[in-house]
């Protein structure tokens, strides 16, 4: 009688020795901006302004008179605590796998993906919430709440156009802002693609942040970066964009992110506990250096 494989207790599983993951970890705000530290859970930091411009003529001989003058005013945001923790038993590590050789070591990096990902929503979209000691935590204010001069909250449905896109623009640039970036989810960027003047499509080899290809958009106020978000908001009558000049942001952490020793953490199964951990917030400058529209439609 012939042996098939229908009767064969020797014949070996056939698995890939890879995990396939195609989930998204691009954090092209969080990647692309400057990073800094910070002293305290509040992060403050001085801002000020000339004087209107005026017409100054002085009569020969006069008398001195002295005007008002102001101090600089200060800026905050609040540190926002993030963690991950993974726990693995035992057995797990020491069990032979198909695409993992050390389950703990796996999901440390993949929480620490999964912790970045989060750090660029909040960075972007964090709501401020100065918390309370047992019961609310710390949340740090993201750029579209944080900005607040230039803020359009536009009709339902509105479409964008490059005549209100240059609008924008300008908005920053009259407040004395040198915008460069334009963050936009997915469909925006198909609309602004489409515009009618010369876009470029390119990959900047020195741009470090996670990003396939930026396009660059030449307009009346400088050359725009416009970079795909998935952390924009992107629903039917309620996209958003965000304008921004890089130079006027950075993240502060007040404690870096942290992977904590195993010694560190209590230990209390069979098996290995895992903490993942940071503190931080998101630094602006200038707020009215930047802009933000809210309300855009996501048709053509």
């Amino acid at each position: 009688m012939i042996i098939t494989t229908w009767d064969d207790g020797n014949r070996l599983e056939d698995v890939l020795r890879m995990v396939t993951n195609i989930t998204p970890t691009d954090t092209p705000f969080f990647s692309g901006i400057r990073k800094t530290r910070c002293a305290n859970v509040v992060h403050q930091w001085p801002v000020d302004a000339l004087s209107t411009r005026a017409d100054n003529a002085v009569l020969e001989g006069s008398a001195i008179s002295y005007g008002n003058v102001t101090a600089p005013t200060r800026a905050s945001n609040i540190t926002q605590i993030l963690a991950k923790t993974y726990s693995v038993s035992s057995t797990e590590r020491a069990v032979k796998g198909a695409g993992v050789d050390d389950m703990f070591l796996y999901q440390k990096q993949k929480k620490m993906k999964e912790l970045a990902t989060d750090i660029e929503q909040a960075l972007q979209r964090g709501s401020l919430n100065t918390g309370t000691e047992s019961a609310t935590a710390r949340r740090l204010a993201g750029a579209l709440n944080y900005i607040s001069t230039n803020t359009t909250s536009v009709a339902s449905a509105t479409k964008l156009t490059e005549s209100f896109f240059n609008g924008q623009l300008e908005l920053c640039w009259i407040a004395g802002g040198d915008p460069d970036e334009t963050y936009v989810n997915s469909f925006l960027k198909r609309v602004i693609s489409s515009f009618t003047v010369s876009t470029t499509k390119f990959i900047d080899a020195e741009d470090k942040r996670l990003t396939v290809a930026v396009n660059t958009y030449d307009s009346d106020f400088g050359v725009q970066k416009i970079i795909k978000s998935r952390d924009q908001l992107n629903v039917t009558a309620g996209c958003s964009m965000m304008i921004i000049q890089n130079s006027m942001f950075a993240v502060a952490f007040l404690e870096p992110v942290t992977d904590i020793p195993p010694s560190e953490v209590a230990q209390t199964l069979h098996g290995t506990n895992g903490v993942l951990r940071g503190e931080l917030t998101l630094e602006i400058k200038a707020e009215n250096a930047n802009a933000t529209v809210l309300g855009l439609s996501n048709s053509f």
